[in-house]
């Protein structure tokens, strides 16, 4: 069984189930699961308890090479995503790339409040290279929309691909689709650069009004343009009751 080879692995190295949790980043309660089978760790886990123990992944698997790969297999399907970054390139996905996307709206007619714990907070989503064409996908970040000022080019739901600012504050100052910080509030809105360094915000849905910053009394920050967006629509499918339809 799986755990009780890295129990072996663990006493041959001489470690406590404390000290191998602290070397892994795991509580002690975890290492115990792991040596009774109540849980399975994960391929990466089980990575840093090899390295830990000093042994060879094989060391834990009877059928080694197939146990192994299946293990992985299993894995990548589930979460390839997760592990895309440490897999070289020859083989990725020829087509495929992933890119953040934050857990921090930005507002569009509402008001999305600035977390940066938010914008670092981040699941993957896949996309075709090409969509990018020569973007770097480290300056890259997706963001969902949340309300209707920006109606109908972005639909409260769709996902804006943002090139942000990262400290890169010498680009050249076009008007265009940015996400930007007034006062705590993130909002996606059309940017005119006026002179001094001064903004108009403007909503492409014609209910609602420009923003001046300056005037209202807010500092204005540019976090990122928008360089793209991925829009989804799920329709009915297939119906089988007619409900009076002839």
């Amino acid at each position: 069984m799986l755990g009780s080879r890295i129990k072996k692995a663990r006493k041959l190295a001489g470690l406590t189930q404390l000290q191998l949790s602290e070397i892994v980043e795991v509580n002690r309660a975890s290492i115990a699961q792991y040596e009774t089978d109540v849980f399975i760790p994960t391929i990466h886990t089980l990575k840093k308890i090899a390295d830990a123990c000093k042994v060879d992944m094989l060391f834990f698997f009877d059928d080694e090479y197939e146990v192994k790969n299946n293990i992985v297999k299993k894995e990548l399907m589930t979460n390839f995503a997760n592990y895309s970054e440490f897999i070289p390139i020859e083989y990725q996905p020829k087509n495929i790339i992933y890119l953040d996307k934050a857990d921090m709206l930005v507002g569009a007619g509402a008001e999305g409040t600035f977390d940066l714990k938010l914008i670092n907070t981040a699941s993957k989503v896949a996309v075709d290279k090409s969509f990018i064409k020569g973007l770097n996908p480290a300056n890259l970040k997706l963001f969902e929309v949340v309300g209707d000022s920006m109606s109908p080019e972005y639909a409260e739901g769709d996902i804006v691909i943002v090139d942000m600012v990262n400290h890169r504050y010498d680009f050249i100052k076009i008007g265009g689709i940015y996400v930007v910080l007034m006062g705590d509030v993130v909002y996606i809105k059309r940017v005119e650069f006026l002179p001094q360094g001064k903004l108009k915000l403007i909503s492409l849905n014609p209910k609602y009004g420009d923003i001046y910053p300056h005037k209202e009394g807010y500092e204005c920050e540019i976090l990122g343009k928008v360089c793209g967006k991925i829009h989804y629509e799920i329709y009915k499918g297939l119906t089988f009751d007619d409900a009076g339809i002839k």
